[in-house]
């Protein structure tokens, strides 16, 4: 979240509008949450990328739907007018 609001104000003082700034901070949020799910497969024992990627075949499912929507939430006009976000 550091990371997000980091590039949420760095952007925003740079001149960048309301909207870019938003878009940037999401898709940082859920660029960090797709890590996150694959880092986090285990609780005491840290996971290696290929087992995180390769232990669950779902894993590997989600991130691609996740980086389909993001992509839509980014680039799609309907997406961009129910979100008010831009590319």
């Amino acid at each position: 979240m550091a990371g997000a609001l980091g590039l949420f104000l760095w952007e925003l003082n740079r001149g960048a509008r309301i909207e870019t700034v938003h878009t940037i901070a999401v898709n940082a949020i859920v660029l960090a949450e797709m890590f996150y799910l694959v880092n986090n497969r285990h609780i005491i024992a840290p996971t290696p990328l290929i087992s995180g990627l390769t232990g669950n075949r779902y894993v590997l499912l989600v991130i691609a739907a996740c980086m389909l929507l993001q992509i839509a939430y980014t680039h799609l006009p309907a997406m961009q007018a129910i979100f008010d976000s831009t590319d």
